[in-house]
């Protein structure tokens, strides 16, 4: 086995900051936030902030948390939608969408609350069933191909998930619970360090 990799920690919380960047002849706007996320793939809570994060963006546009509130009832974005990057070290939270340019400041005071309400107040036992339902449906289809098998055992391995992992991922998103997502948007989602 390889020797560990050592990374060093999280930077210290920034202040939030704004930075505009005019781009000529373009009629939309993109906007964005991210948070430093000390998470890893290998992490024992990744499958409940994963989860937590397919509720909040990461899911439907037409059904996610900031789908639904800032363009299905208000209408101000294109699209929008969040993730998570993780690597062997430190990664990050983000959150975009891309809108007209009136609208960008309304958007993003929405997105912004959207991620302050799921920090402070969960998410529902309903909303767990739905996400847990939908990756456990949409898993399959990356595992269909042997080229696709393949890549999932890499990524495993590269993350040391190790090589039964693709057979243990069902049974862990199975166990994710309201609570467990509650507690990883608490972690990992601190509204303070966008």
């Amino acid at each position: 086995s390889p020797p560990p990799l050592v990374f060093p920690g999280p930077r210290e919380k920034i202040e939030e900051k704004r930075i505009a960047v005019f781009v000529a002849e373009k009629s939309e706007a993109f906007g964005a936030v991210a948070i430093p996320c000390p998470l890893r793939m290998s992490d024992p809570g990744f499958a409940a902030f994963d989860v937590m994060n397919h509720i909040l963006g990461g899911g439907d546009v037409w059904t996610s948390r900031l789908g639904v509130t800032i363009r299905v009832r208000n209408g101000l974005v294109y699209d929008t939608y969040s993730g998570v990057s993780t690597t062997l070290g430190n990664g990050y939270f983000f959150a975009q969408f891309g809108s007209n340019p009136e609208n960008v400041d309304k958007a993003m005071a929405l997105l912004k609350s959207e991620i302050v309400k799921i920090h402070d107040h969960g998410v529902t036992a309903e909303e767990v069933a739905n996400a847990v339902s939908f990756k456990l449906g949409s898993w399959p289809r990356f595992t269909e191909t042997s080229e696709q098998k393949a890549e999932e055992l890499l990524d495993a391995a590269w993350f040391g998930l190790g090589l039964d992992y693709v057979a243990r991922r069902p049974g862990i998103f199975r166990a994710v619970t309201k609570e467990m997502v509650d507690a990883a948007a608490r972690k990992y989602l601190d509204p303070g360090a966008l």
